[in-house]
C-alpha cells in the first residue's frame, strides 16, 4: 500500500540546460525563455522531454523524468490535463493547466524547444567522466578467494598485496588526494578479508592522510562474509571502513547450493551469524545487502528476506541482481520479479537500493571516468576487474615512487566514443548512459537494456514508495 507523499517530489541535476541564463526567479539551473515563466503564453518555447514515463499505482499516477528523476504525484482528475499539456504545450489545454506549468519546467518534463536531449546527456555523462573533484579506487590486495561460487569467473591466482606494493598504494593516494574534494575506496577481490591486515593498514595510513588535508574520504569493503568474524568487523570499522557489501543468494537451500567453499562446504549459516554479530555490536555500520537471482532462485529471495530480524532491517539497504550469463542474458520475467523482490523488501523495512533509476548515475559504471582505476595486488591499474580476456582493461602501473603510468590502452578507453548510434533514439538511454565501454569497443550491440526496464513502471512505484517512506539509498 502506498504511503502519502507530497504531489511533487523533486530532485534536480542543474544539468538539464542548454546555455541561455538560468532563471532569475528560481534559480534552479535550467533555462527559461523571455516571458513569465508561470504563464501559458510562452509555452510555444516548450515541448516535451523524450524521457516522460507514467506508472500508475492504486489511487494515483506517477509522472517520473528520467533526466531530473523528479517525480509527480497526480489524481485521476490531473492526469488528462498534464498528457495534453506534455503532448503540445502551445495549444494553451486551458487555465487548468497554469498552476502545472512551472513544476513541469522545474522538473524537466518541460525543456526548451531548442534543447537536444541527446547532446545534453552526452555533455553530462562526459563531465562526470573528465569531473577532477573525486578520485575512486577499487583495491584488490588478493585474487585469492576462499568461495568456488558457481557462477563466477574470477581466475583465483594466489599472489597477495605485498607491503612494497601497499607503499606504492599509500605515496600514490599521499601524492594524488590534496587535488580532490573526496576520495573513494572499495576493497575488493577475490576475497579481501583473506589479506585482513593489509586492509587495515592500509586503511588507517589512507585516513590519516586524507584528515590531514581535510579531505572526504569513503571506504567500503566488499565481501562474501564468510570470514567478516566480530573480530575482523570491529578492526575494520576502528580503521574507517562503516560500509560493508555481503552477498547471500536466497535462504540456505539456495545459497550453499551457488556460494561453497573451495572445498565444497556450506557457508550460509556463517555468513548469517557474522553480519548479526557485526549489526548487534557496530550500531554505525552500513550494510548493503547483494543478493544475486537467475529464474530458477528468484522466488526464495523474498524468504531470506523474511529470516532477518526486523531490528535490524531499516539498518540494510537490498540489491537484487540477476546472474549475468554468457550464455543468454536475463529475461524480461526476472527483471519483472527482481522488481517484485525488491518491492517486499521495502514493505518489510529495508532501505531501497536504486541502481536503475538513480539520480547519481551519469555513466554506465565508474570504469567510463577518467579518475576511476582497479588496482591489483602488484599495484597495476586497470579500469575494471583484469581478466586474460580482457586486455583492454589493463591502463598503467603505479611505480615504487607512488607515481601512475598509464598506457594507450587507457587513451583508447576513453577516446571511444559514449554512445553508440543504436542507443540515440532509445527511450532508456537516459538510464544506461551508452551500456558497457568494453562492449562498445569490441563491436558487440548489446540491447538488453530494453528488457531490463520493460518492467519501468514497478520501478517508478517502488521509487515513489522508498521516496515517500524515506527509504531510498541511490546507487
Amino acid at each position: 500500500m502506498l504511503c502519502a507523499a507530497p504531489v511533487w517530489l523533486f530532485k534536480r541535476t542543474g544539468l538539464l540546460t542548454n546555455d541561455g541564463p538560468a532563471d532569475s526567479a528560481g534559480g534552479n539551473g535550467y533555462y527559461v525563455p523571455s516571458g513569465n515563466p508561470g504563464s501559458l503564453a510562452s509555452l510555444s518555447m516548450w515541448k516535451a522531454s523524450r524521457f516522460n514515463f507514467w506508472a500508475h499505482a492504486v489511487d494515483q499516477h506517477l509522472l517520473f523524468n528520467g533526466v531530473s528523476a523528479a517525480m509527480n504525484a497526480v489524481s485521476d482528475e490531473e492526469k488528462p490535463i498534464i498528457v495534453d499539456l506534455l503532448a503540445n504545450p502551445a495549444q494553451h489545454p486551458g487555465p487548468d493547466a497554469e498552476p502545472l506549468c512551472q513544476p513541469l519546467r522545474e522538473g524537466g518534463f518541460l525543456i526548451p524547444t531548442d534543447l537536444d536531449e541527446n547532446e545534453s546527456l552526452l555533455r553530462r555523462s562526459v563531465s562526470e567522466c573528465s569531473s577532477a573533484g573525486i578520485l575512486e579506487l577499487t583495491i584488490a590486495p588478493t585474487y585469492a578467494c576462499n568461495f568456488r561460487c558457481s557462477y563466477c569467473r574470477g581466475t583465483f591466482s594466489s599472489g597477495v598485496m605485498s607491503r612494497s606494493s601497499e607503499d606504492r598504494v599509500l605515496r600514490y593516494i599521499s601524492a594524488e588526494i590534496a587535488n580532490y574534494s573526496e576520495v573513494h575506496i572499495s576493497w575488493f577481490g577475490g576475497e579481501p578479508l583473506i589479506c585482513l591486515p593489509t586492509v587495515l593498514r592500509v586503511s588507517r595510513q589512507m585516513h590519516a592522510v586524507a584528515d590531514s588535508r581535510r579531505v572526504l574520504l569513503r571506504v567500503l569493503i566488499s565481501t562474501n562474509g564468510y570470514l567478516l568474524t566480530l573480530p575482523a568487523a570491529l578492526a575494520l570499522f576502528d580503521a574507517g571502513i562503516q560500509f560493508f557489501h555481503v552477498t547471500l543468494d536466497g535462504p540456505a537451500s539456495c545459497h550453499d547450493r551457488l556460494r561453497v567453499l573451495t572445498d565444497g562446504g556450506a557457508t550460509f549459516s556463517a555468513i548469517v551469524h557474522n553480519l548479526h554479530d557485526l549489526l548487534t555490536h557496530i550500531p554505525g555500520a552500513h550494510v548493503t545487502l547483494r543478493v544475486n537471482v537467475d529464474e530458477t532462485t528468484v522466488k526464495f529471495a523474498g524468504e531470506l528476506l523474511e529470516q532477518v530480524s526486523k531490528a535490524f532491517r531499516s539498518r540494510i539497504q537490498v540489491n537484487v541482481a540477476s546472474i549475468l550469463k554468457e550464455e543468454r542474458r536475463p529475461t524480461i520475467d526476472l527483471y519483472r520479479q527482481i522488481n517484485r523482490v525488491a518491492r517486499d523488501a521495502l514493505n518489510m523495512g529495508y532501505w531501497y537500493m536504486d541502481t536503475q533509476l538513480s539520480l547519481n548515475r551519469l555513466v554506465f559504471c565508474p570504469a567510463d571516468k577518467w579518475n576511476s582505476f582497479h588496482v591489483g595486488p602488484d599495484g597495476s591499474l586497470h579500469k575494471c576487474s583484469p581478466r586474460d580476456d580482457k586486455p583492454e582493461v589493463d591502463v598503467g602501473h603505479i611505480d615504487a615512487q607512488g607515481l601512475r603510468h598509464l598506457k594507450d590502452t587507457y587513451r583508447a578507453w576513453h577516446g571511444f566514443p559514449q554512445f553508440r548510434r543504436e542507443c540515440l533514439a532509445c527511450q532508456f538511454l537516459c538510464f544506461c548512459m551508452g551500456g558497457c565501454r568494453l562492449e562498445r569497443m569490441r563491436g558487440i550491440v548489446d540491447v538488453s537494456c530494453r528488457e531490463k526496464y520493460a518492467d519501468i513502471e514497478n520501478m517508478i512505484i517502488n521509487r515513489y514508495i522508498a521516496l515517500s517512506n524515506r527509504q531510498l539509498a541511490d546507487g
